[in-house]
């Protein structure tokens, strides 16, 4: 269970490590964009395209990082459940072997 859950863990590092590197990209893109040799209306209209493109970019990382937060979670519940299932199992079982063996003394 705890190999399950490193892994899964590692993942999401990875994901969020990914989404920072084209964030950066795309600030990075639009530095450029604006250091570069341009007349004016050419560098606005370079900059909303690009502005688009960023905003479109992060709304679909936000929907990337929101649907694995979600399964995340969701798998941390499932295991959750499963410990608490199994631990009552366990108390049962338990609480059965003591009431035998006071019942049989």
């Amino acid at each position: 269970m705890t190999e399950e859950f490193e892994v899964e863990e590692e993942g999401f590092e990875v994901s969020s490590f990914l989404i920072g590197i084209g964030l950066g990209a795309l600030v990075g893109a639009g530095v450029a964009m604006l250091l570069a040799p341009r007349r004016g209306e050419e560098t606005r209209e370079s900059l909303r395209a690009a502005a688009g493109r960023l905003k479109d970019r992060a709304e679909e990382l936000l929907d990337e990082v929101k649907e694995r937060t979600r399964e995340f979670a969701k798998a941390r519940k499932e295991i959750l459940s499963e410990a608490i299932r199994a631990g009552r199992e366990a108390a049962a079982e338990r609480r059965h072997k003591i009431e035998k063996s006071e019942g049989g003394s």
